[in-house]
């Protein structure tokens, strides 16, 4: 009866320690500095026509948690440039928006392999119009703050157990649009990017 009674609590002691080393390894990993390069094509979309072609550059730095091994949250700041041009009744006309983000992103890890992960996820971001050149329509600064909603997949490739990289496919949408006194409204209609970014484990 001793012996079962000492086998019982020998063995419910492994399970304690493995479960506390599992969260402590698990608590090692769950935070990161993450820095993306974007890239992709962009529509800008004026009033409720006309529609402006163009390339946009993306930069950002995040932080990230993982309350759980199987999802990740993401927040940072970031910055963003759209260029494009258009032929307007004969005129080049030029446009280059300078903006600010915030995004912040729920994502979904799946493991493919030991050193590869599935990544899929929603995010949202604000988006501040800090400088905006549309010739013939609008030129300023701070015209205003949008929000948006993006899609994101790809995957996670570790590298060692504190760097690994990310290459994720993003689709982005601003859901609300900047409005002007001379009745001039736009956002960014959509946008089609690839990234590469670099995990940094805390």
């Amino acid at each position: 009866m001793k012996s079962k009674v000492l086998t019982c609590l020998c063995l419910v002691s492994s399970i304690l320690v493995n479960a506390q080393m599992a969260k402590e390894e698990h608590t090692k990993k769950q935070k990161a500095i993450i820095a993306k390069a974007k890239l992709g094509i962009s529509q800008i979309e004026l009033g409720n026509e006309k529609l402006i072609n163009g390339s946009i550059t993306q930069l950002e730095v995040m932080f990230s948690s993982q309350p759980s091994s199987r999802f990740i949250i993401e927040y940072g700041i970031g910055f963003s440039q759209f260029n494009g041009n258009d032929i307007d009744q004969g005129e080049y006309v030029y446009f280059k928006n300078n903006n600010l983000r915030l995004p912040v992103n729920v994502l979904y890890s799946h493991d493919f392999n030991r050193d590869v992960a599935l990544v899929f996820g929603l995010g949202t971001y604000g988006i501040y119009y800090a400088s905006t050149k549309m010739t013939g329509y609008y030129e300023g600064k701070g015209a205003g703050v949008n929000v948006g909603a993006s899609s994101l997949m790809g995957a996670n490739f570790k590298i060692s157990e504190k760097l690994g990289f990310r290459m994720m496919a993003e689709v982005q949408r601003d859901l609300t649009k900047i409005e002007e006194a001379n009745d001039i409204n736009f956002r960014e209609r959509m946008n089609a990017l690839l990234s590469l970014s670099f995990v940094f484990k805390l």
